[in-house]
């Protein structure tokens, strides 16, 4: 078993993983020094713009409290600039979303995280597409069952009407996704 941890400064991020966490969420505003003990240590960071977003862009009507709502723009800014550096740093970094399922997070719409990983990180769309599959395996404690393509793992594959790596959010367009394979089994097709 595993542990994770929301953090939301450096020290709680140092703290966790001094204390042997193995995923952390959030993250805004570490420090080289907690990047390199979480390089140390095989820790994960996980991406959450989505969230932070959603809230910047929706406000309160989006149906949620106005105490959470003040979360994502106090944040937003320090995140952004915390995955530049984890990434810069060459530590891993998992896309992810923070809270599917919510009325800001329509369960299926997590491909945005990788846009704003482009679009406001400095990741290049591929930097984005690893984080959401390899990283995300690995955060998952999966990376040797799925997250890449190979031999021994699991056929997990998506085929996509168009080039993500032009544009990233092609991946946000139901429609261009025309084909998924779950463990080697088509699950979607859409006239491929």
């Amino acid at each position: 078993s595993f542990v994770t941890a929301h953090c939301l400064n450096s020290a709680g991020v140092k703290n966790s993983i001094l204390g042997g966490i193995k995923t952390v969420d959030h993250a805004p505003g570490v420090t080289d020094e907690v990047i390199e003990l979480a390089k140390e240590n095989g820790v994960i960071f996980v991406s959450t713009l989505y969230i932070g977003r959603r809230q910047i862009d929706e406000g309160t009507g989006a149906g949620m409290e106005p105490w959470v709502m003040e979360k994502g723009p106090a944040q937003w800014d320090p995140c952004c600039k915390s995955y530049k550096k984890i990434h810069e740093a060459g530590a891993i970094l998992a896309a992810g979303t923070d809270c599917m399922g919510t009325p800001l997070l329509k369960s299926g719409t997590n491909a945005l995280e990788l846009e704003l990983l482009v679009k406001y990180c400095d990741f290049s769309p591929m930097d984005a597409i690893v984080a959401a599959t390899k990283n995300g395996a690995m955060a998952c404690f999966m990376g040797d069952k799925t997250g890449t393509i190979e031999p021994g793992k699991y056929a997990d594959i998506i085929i996509v009407g168009g080039n993500p790596l032009a544009d990233i959010k092609i991946l946000q367009d139901v429609e261009k996704i025309k084909m998924v394979i779950l463990e080697g089994n088509i699950e979607i097709n859409r006239g491929f």
